[in-house]
C-alpha cells in the first residue's frame, strides 16, 4: 500500500510540473518526496515537442493505475509508456488468482481510480463485491466493523482479488478508444538499472535480454 502510494505520488507530482509549463527547453530535472524512501525521487521532464519516455517496473495496481493517469491526464501524445512486469499476464495466466489475494476497495482506493477515469471504477467495480460493514476475526474474537461515516458510507467499499483487479485495470485501456494503449511487457524481469545512461535491462522469460531507455522511471515493484 505504501509503494502504491508512493508511486501515485511521483506520478501527481511529475504530471503537475508538466502541465505547468509548455515551454520546458532541453531537459530539467524535479524532485519529489516519499515518506517511505529515504531519499527523494527524481523526474525527468523533456521538452513539450518530444513525448516523454516512461517505463513503469510493475504492473500490479499501483504501476497500471499510474499509467492510467499519465495517459489520462497527460496531454494528448505526451507520454509515452512502458510497462515491465517478470510475471505473466494475469488475464491469461492460470496462475494468477492462485498466488494472489483479496483487497478492499474504500473510499481511498475508489477515489484514486475515480481520479483517472469514472469509467475504470466501473470496471473494477463490476469484478469484484461490494461490501457494506465488515468482520474481524482475531482468535475466538469477532469484530463488527460498521462503517458509519458518511464519507465511507457514500459507496460501499469493493472486495476483489488482486490478479483480477490487475486484469481490469489491463482490460480499462483498450476499452477507452480515445487513450493510448501503453506498450506491456510481460516475462520481463528488471535485472539492472543505469541512472547514468537511463536505460534498464530487462530478462526475458527465454533467457533473452532487452534494454530499455527511459526519461521518467518509475519504480512500482513492491519489495523486489
Amino acid at each position: 500500500a505504501v509503494a502504491g502510494l508512493c508511486a501515485l505520488d511521483v506520478v501527481a507530482s511529475f504530471l503537475h510540473a508538466a502541465s505547468g509549463s509548455a515551454s520546458f527547453v532541453g531537459r530539467s530535472h524535479a524532485r519529489t518526496k516519499c515518506r517511505s524512501s529515504r531519499s527523494s525521487v527524481p523526474l525527468l521532464m523533456s521538452s513539450a515537442e518530444a513525448p516523454t519516455n516512461v517505463l513503469i517496473i510493475g504492473s500490479g495496481p499501483a504501476g497500471l493505475l499510474a499509467a492510467h493517469h499519465l495517459l489520462l491526464k497527460g496531454e494528448a501524445g505526451k507520454f509515452k509508456v512502458t510497462v515491465a512486469e517478470r510475471r505473466s499476464d494475469p488475464r491469461s495466466s492460470a496462475q494468477a488468482s492462485k498466488r494472489s489475494y483479496s483487497l478492499g476497495l474504500g473510499v481511498r482506493g475508489r477515489t484514486a481510480i475515480k481520479k483517472a477515469s469514472s469509467a475504470l471504477w466501473e470496471i473494477v467495480k463490476s469484478r469484484g463485491v461490494e461490501c457494506e460493514k465488515f468482520s474481524l476475526h482475531i482468535g475466538k474474537r469477532v469484530l463488527q466493523i460498521r462503517q458509519t461515516s458518511p464519507l465511507l458510507i457514500s459507496e460501499p467499499s469493493v472486495l476483489i482479488n488482486r490478479a483480477d483487479l490487475c486484469a481490469a485495470l489491463l482490460d480499462g485501456f483498450s476499452c477507452n478508444e480515445a487513450l493510448r494503449m501503453p506498450v506491456l511487457k510481460f516475462g520481463s524481469q528488471c535485472v539492472d538499472v543505469d541512472t547514468s545512461a537511463r536505460h534498464v535491462v530487462l530478462l526475458k522469460d527465454d533467457g533473452s535480454r532487452e534494454t530499455v531507455s527511459y526519461d521518467v522511471l518509475i519504480g512500482a515493484d513492491g519489495v523486489n
